[in-house]
């Protein structure tokens, strides 16, 4: 196929599906140098891509509530992209609603997953996976291979620009290693109890982690406020901030130690350690295994099971994750970290 002009890249929702995906918008980059990259991301994703500068457009989708008031949005939104005279779509989502815009957007090149009912909206059909549960990252870069670009295995793709200012709240007072830890939940399959949590900030206190910091966001004061009174001070809660914000702190921070989410995503960006403990979701799908990166399971015979809500009395798979066995890990690659840096 000839060079395109312009590509739109479909990638809406979770934010570290966004943030994986950045290293397919870094490969596309360098297969057409020329072309004008476009991103279709939620509202709550866009300051921080533009900021980051991976694509030379960052399109909001944001419709209002209401049916009839979405509809026409989407009528409106489907016409603009239209419009655009895209040379290439790339629908990594592969939902009805992104596939239906796929083909209404009618660009001479259609890219997609063949899924049932939705493979009619796409020229170029990658096949799905059938030797098993594989990276995310590696097949959101299976959408640059079947364009012709030369890629081998995922790498993390910086979300902050080298000349990025760095943090502007307050950094966590105290001496030694900075340590970020992330208890709040979307899914409550995802939720390592609040009371290993405060056993954990115990744990690193006693072996003298001086500076922690827990990360929330709006909605997440239950778990911040909770763990808090039951620490007694001995882990401060990071300031408000924005996703931008987030990625600074976590860019400057020792480790992270978080349940599988998004912030896990921007600190492998950003090239600091992560602890990430897997309940409902498939570690092998989701973690970026490497020297630095560690995922903690407890292995039960339900699990993976991919659930939002967990129907087993007990959640054996993240209640039965013992604190001890994650500070344990947390130090040595805290230890690990100290060593490497001399």
């Amino acid at each position: 196929m000839a060079d395109p002009r312009h590509v739109l890249i479909l990638r809406r929702r979770a934010v570290g599906d966004i943030i994986v995906s950045l290293s397919l918008v870094r490969a596309l980059r360098r297969l057409w140098p020329q072309a004008r990259l476009s991103m279709v991301v939620d509202r709550i994703a866009s300051e921080l891509i533009e900021h980051s500068g991976a694509v030379d457009e960052v399109l909001v989708y944001a419709p209002p509530l209401g049916t009839a008031a979405r509809l026409a949005h989407d009528l409106k939104w489907i016409a603009k992209l239209r419009a655009q005279d895209y040379d290439v779509t790339l629908d990594l989502l592969g939902t009805p609603q992104t596939a239906q815009w796929t083909r209404l957007i009618a660009s001479r090149v259609r890219v997609g997953r063949r899924r049932r009912w939705r493979s009619w909206a796409y020229n170029y059909l990658l096949e799905p996976c059938h030797s098993g549960v594989r990276f995310a990252g590696d097949e959101v870069l299976d959408f640059a291979r079947a364009l012709g670009a030369r890629v081998k295995d995922w790498e993390p793709a910086a979300v902050l620009p080298p000349d990025d200012a760095g943090p502007s709240g307050a950094l966590p007072v105290g001496k030694g290693p900075w340590v970020v830890l992330h208890a709040p939940a979307n899914w409550e399959a995802k939720a390592w109890p609040t009371r290993h949590w405060v056993e954990l900030v115990r744990g690193l206190s006693a072996a003298g982690i001086e500076r922690m910091e827990l990360s929330w966001g709006p909605g997440e004061e239950k778990w911040r406020d909770e763990i808090m009174r039951e620490t007694e001070g001995l882990v401060q809660a990071m300031p408000p901030t924005t996703l931008l914000e987030l990625a600074r702190r976590l860019s400057r921070c020792d480790l992270l130690v978080s349940i599988d989410s998004g912030p896990v995503h921007l600190a492998v960006a950003e090239g600091t350690p992560t602890l990430t403990l897997f309940g409902s979701t498939d570690e092998r799908g989701w973690h970026h295994s490497s020297s630095i990166h560690r995922a903690l399971v407890h292995e039960v015979e339900c699990r993976p099971c991919d659930l939002t809500f967990c129907p087993v009395q007990g959640h054996p798979c993240l209640d039965s994750l013992p604190p001890a066995q994650v500070c344990a890990a947390a130090l040595k690659l805290l230890a690990e970290r100290a060593e490497v840096r001399g």
